[in-house]
């Protein structure tokens, strides 16, 4: 009886054995009792924002600013451009960009739903009230217009494309995306203002048009400008851009093709081809 008594050691042999035999079948099946130190390391790690790509369009929009002013004709004018940049087949951009809309305080709940339902997305920003404002107690649509500086704090975009509300477009304008100035390194980018009867095609020289500007946001880019001084107050938003991207100066702001946009606009203008 005493030779048929199995040994401690053997017992734990068979033991061992019959763990790794079970391990072996498993993990041929695919199945882990426990995660291999790659397993858990991935496991455990978040994903990289770098690792998922990001179409570059989905940084790219197109902006325009509302505010309630004594022209209630600019609400119906901001929809019609919103329109024409994502449904009208002959002027909308065919990638899919975004179409933002700032907002003040003032414009109606109503109005901002309606445009949200139409394809725009709304970002409500303060007024800006730091800036001398010599029409803050006469026009309330050039006491507001100083809230389209609020494109250069826009930095979850690479750039962005601002037009005023009250441009209409007669192209789509999917090509000023690969302009040859379309990544200013000023952050700025535009067309010579030009007026009533212009050479065809316009020509570049400066002030530019302030109504139409390809901006690459940067937060330090808006901060100066909410502190910039040096510029004829009268003429707002206009004088205060084209004093801080002077051309003669440390920002000096780059030419589009003129073919984008026209100030006061003609027939021959439009069989030139002019997209706004």
């Amino acid at each position: 009886m005493r030779g048929k008594k199995q040994r401690p050691t053997s017992i734990i042999a068979l033991v061992i054995s019959f763990l790794l035999l079970s391990s072996y079948i498993l993990s041929q099946l695919g199945i882990h009792i426990l995660p291999s130190s790659s397993s858990s390391s991935s496991s455990s790690t978040p994903l990289s924002s770098e690792s998922i790509e990001v179409p570059e369009y989905k940084r790219e929009a197109y902006v325009t600013f509302l505010s309630s002013g004594p022209d209630p004709e600019y609400f119906t004018s901001v929809r019609l451009q919103l329109f024409a940049i994502k449904h009208d087949p002959l002027t909308l951009d065919p990638i899919p960009r975004d179409v933002v809309i700032i907002t003040y305080p003032s414009v109606p709940k109503h109005q901002c739903e309606q445009l949200s339902n139409e394809g725009a997305i709304i970002i409500p920003v303060e007024e800006i009230t730091s800036i001398p404002n010599p029409w803050k107690d006469t026009d309330d649509h050039w006491r507001d217009v100083l809230g389209k500086l609020y494109v250069f704090n826009m930095t979850q975009y690479s750039r962005v494309m601002m037009l005023d509300g009250d441009m209409f477009l007669h192209k789509s304008l999917s090509g000023i995306w690969q302009d040859e100035h379309s990544w200013p390194k000023s952050g700025l980018a535009a067309c010579g203002d030009g007026f009533a009867g212009h050479e065809i095609p316009q020509r570049n020289d400066p002030p530019f048009n302030s109504g139409f500007m390809m901006v690459v946001p940067d937060e330090d880019t808006f901060e100066e400008l909410l502190e910039f001084r040096d510029y004829d107050h009268s003429w707002m938003d206009q004088a205060m851009l084209n004093s801080y991207f002077d051309q003669n100066g440390l920002h000096p702001w780059e030419p589009l093709d003129h073919k984008w946009v026209c100030n006061a606009p003609t027939m021959a203008d439009i069989e030139f081809g002019i997209a706004v």
